[in-house]
């Protein structure tokens, strides 16, 4: 995971749209943490619905990938609560030099 706050913010004095590449970090680690899950449970929502908020209040484009339309349904459902200045604080405080997992570069990394 990476707020990428210096590239978003270059992004937006240049009128840029940033996307978040796999906004959802191949789940499992992501899924698995207790800050964030402490946050949903304070809103009654899933631990993705928590980082596509965070995402959508950052001002980037994530586009999750699922085959579940009950996960679909569930990653389309993040405009009915918003996160407060320190739940954005605490998820963006998780960021990590590289935000890369299995080092998965996009410049260099192929998926198949």
């Amino acid at each position: 995971m990476r707020n990428q706050a210096t590239q978003r913010k270059w992004h937006e004095e240049n009128n840029i749209a940033t996307e978040s590449w796999s906004p959802l970090a191949r789940a499992i680690q992501v899924l698995q943490n207790v800050t964030i899950q402490k946050i949903a449970d304070n809103h009654n929502k899933s631990i993705s619905q928590i980082i596509l908020r965070w995402h959508y209040q950052l001002g980037a484009i994530s586009i999750p990938k699922s085959s579940s339309p009950a996960r679909q349904l569930e990653n389309i459902s993040i405009f009915d609560f918003s996160l407060n200045e320190s739940e954005m604080s605490m998820i963006s405080g998780l960021t990590r030099p590289n935000g890369r997992i299995n080092n998965q570069d996009p410049a260099i990394y192929e998926e198949f």
